[in-house]
């Protein structure tokens, strides 16, 4: 096991949750139900497959998720909840996607000495970016297998689905 795999493991997650405390609250209550109930709105008016998918289930967790939006923490937190919704329908090509100041904060993590990039290719997360002084203790190609000794799997999946 290389160095840069061992400090991923412990950096990474540790990271993530900094990156995610640090988000600003910006959407309003209201405009937090208006986007959820939106989505609700267009995916049973215009999903192809809306007769696929458990409605009691989805009218439930739609229902759920009306207090439970108001109560996020912060922009982040507000997204990752619109996004599990979304993953209950199983559709490749029906997303959320994130506004590229949060973007950008996840995809870029910084702990002190050590800044990267981790872009998914080949469904694996790999190090496409690092600060020059430390390329040699964890090196551009590096894949990170765990996070917080879970496997990077079952770690992102904690993060879309319901």
């Amino acid at each position: 096991m290389n160095a840069g795999f061992f400090l991923m493991t412990i950096f990474l997650f540790t990271g993530l949750l900094t990156v995610r405390d640090g988000f600003p609250e910006t959407i309003s209550k209201a405009d937090k139900v208006y986007g959820l109930s939106k989505i609700w709105q267009e995916v049973n008016y215009n999903f192809v497959y809306i007769n696929d998918i458990d409605r009691e289930k989805w009218n439930d967790y739609y229902k759920q998720l009306i207090t439970e939006v108001q109560n996020t923490s912060n922009d982040y937190e507000y997204y990752r909840l619109l996004a599990r919704f979304c993953a209950m329908l199983q559709d490749g090509h029906t997303n959320i996607y994130y506004p590229e100041s949060i973007r950008n904060a996840l995809h870029t993590i910084s702990f002190g000495k050590y800044s990267f990039y981790i872009e998914p290719i080949e469904d694996k997360a790999i190090i496409t970016k690092i600060n020059e002084s430390k390329k040699d203790v964890i090196p551009i190609g590096t894949e990170v297998l765990k996070v917080n000794g879970m496997p990077v799997d079952e770690y992102t999946a904690t993060f879309v689905m319901p």
